[in-house]
């Protein structure tokens, strides 16, 4: 049984008769009894009973019209919908960022974007916020925000913003008299991170890591301001994004420090599966995350 089929029962009981329904498909009352001989010919059963010029349903064909006012409004609102996923206007947006403080900017940014897509849906992965890629990949995330780029033949990386890696220090702390700190200075450290694993953390892998330097201990404290009031007790040095810890600093209790001579940088990359037919919401809230990020100030180059 095809669509059609449903389509020509429903025409057929709802118009009340054959020559009325063969009007609204354009076909000639021949063309359509023949459709409707062939239908009962497949189900086995007469579907109605032609009395003159009228057609009176049987129990069979009722069952069947009952099944096309179930099936074709369901069918007619599924292709309503891929359309507008196919022409961009719909649709939903799977998100996830690997830097827990990134997620400060997202409400702000979920309302500009969807002023202008309001029927595209954004929903953060939390769960995904250090495996961006697998779930990619396992076609459980639609947009990665990542720092590092993957040799990958199935994703695509597009830049979007970059900023600068500080150390926020305790005025108290001799480290707070350099010029900028170095992978030495935090042998005897307590270094406070947002979170493991250890390879996601950009000061361990671009600095600690290559000079072989292992902090005295590390503290995971997924909450900025918590860090900082840390960092104020002398309780430990933590590395934050210039962005990420400004609003924090309210007095000369803690000093900013660039970490090595020439700066720590990072480069943040929206991550997508490699996909000729992305549809066209998706590539513009890629384009929208860029503008939108370094519009309000989130893509800072220096400590200050």
């Amino acid at each position: 049984m095809e669509i059609r089929h449903l389509q020509l029962v429903e025409s057929i009981v709802e118009e009340g008769s054959l020559s009325k329904a063969a009007d609204k498909f354009f076909l000639t009352q021949s063309a359509l009894s023949h459709q409707l001989k062939e239908l009962e010919q497949q189900v086995g059963s007469q579907l109605f009973h032609r009395m003159n010029k009228k057609m009176i349903i049987t129990p069979v064909g009722q069952r069947i019209y009952d099944l096309a006012k179930k099936v074709l409004p369901e069918i007619h609102k599924t292709s309503k919908e891929i359309s507008a996923i196919t022409h961009g206007l719909e649709g939903e947006i799977r998100l996830s960022t690997e830097c827990y403080t990134s997620y400060h900017w997202l409400p702000p940014l979920m309302k500009s974007f969807n002023a202008e897509y309001p029927k595209v849906t954004i929903k953060i992965n939390m769960n995904a916020t250090h495996n961006a890629v697998d779930h990619l990949l396992n076609g459980k995330l639609d947009v990665g925000v990542t720092n590092d780029i993957l040799k990958n033949d199935y994703l695509d990386f597009t830049e979007i913003c970059k900023d600068e890696m500080v150390a926020i220090v305790s005025r108290s702390n001799p480290l707070s008299e350099r010029k900028y700190l170095v992978a030495e200075d935090f042998t005897n450290e307590n270094l406070i991170i947002y979170s493991g694993p250890l390879h996601t953390v950009t000061v361990y892998n671009k600095v600690l890591q290559p000079k072989g330097i292992q902090p005295r201990q590390i503290t995971e404290l997924p909450l900025t301001e918590a860090a900082i009031e840390m960092v104020k007790a002398n309780m430990g040095v933590a590395v934050f994004a210039t962005w990420a810890v400004r609003p924090y600093i309210t007095d000369d209790s803690v000093v900013l420090k660039k970490v090595t001579a020439k700066g720590l940088y990072r480069l943040h990359y929206a991550a997508t599966l490699k996909n000729s037919s992305k549809p066209d919401y998706l590539i513009r809230f890629i384009e929208f995350l860029s503008s939108a990020i370094q519009k309000d100030g989130i893509t800072l180059h220096s400590a200050g």
